[in-house]
């Protein structure tokens, strides 16, 4: 954590921000309020190494959250993590977190949890007036947090893809596919012919 008491003054912002700057999700601002301290910088740091490096999940550790990211070999500082000394502050955060909502914890016997953005589920969206979350049948907008691929493709709208059985999205800000599997958001890695195209109505496969 920066010691304030070693006359510490901040740089200064860049004038370019073409590089300089992660995307941060404007559904927060209705929760800035709401969240503690300790429960704010915990989610800005889980963004950061999500959403800030193109991800939904990321293995985070305690060290991690408390002091951040130093490569050992260079010695340079990657982030500072939230600052927080008190592990088990952090800990409260990061259940509070997920009892809200925000985050899902993958937790598995040592090993390093991994943490997961909570999605809107694909029916809904984002409305331009208040970014309250609403339903595409009373929405201002239809326009999605994660689309269907069928939407970025080719393909009719009444077909849905697949792989091995299990339904895909398209997420549109990482320009990337997902495979959900138990819940679980995959990033497909495989090729367009392994994806199976099913019509709605109809079981049949479409490749």
């Amino acid at each position: 954590m920066i010691n304030h008491e070693k006359n510490f003054k901040f740089p200064g912002f860049p004038y370019q921000l073409d590089k300089n700057f992660w995307r941060y999700p404007t559904i927060m601002d209705l929760y800035l309020g709401l969240l503690s301290g300790p429960e704010q910088k915990v989610m800005d740091y889980i963004l950061r190494r999500t959403y800030g490096w193109q991800k939904l999940e990321d293995k985070i550790s305690l060290s991690q959250f408390k002091r951040g990211i130093v490569n050992q070999k260079t010695g340079k500082i990657t982030d500072r993590g939230t600052g927080i000394k008190n592990d088990e502050t952090i800990l409260s955060a990061l259940n509070n977190l997920e009892k809200m909502g925000f985050i899902a914890i993958i937790r598995k016997r040592g090993k390093t949890n991994i943490y997961k953005l909570q999605l809107l589920l694909h029916s809904e969206s984002t409305t331009h007036q208040n970014r309250e979350v609403a339903t595409t049948s009373n929405a201002d907008t239809t326009k999605n947090v994660t689309k269907d691929i069928s939407q970025n493709s080719s393909f009719k709208k009444n077909q849905k893809p697949y792989y091995q059985g299990h339904p895909m999205r398209y997420v549109e800000d990482f320009k990337k596919w997902y495979v959900i599997k138990d819940g679980e958001w995959l990033i497909f890695a495989g090729k367009k012919s392994d994806i199976e195209w099913r019509d709605k109505k109809s079981p049949k496969t479409f490749l």
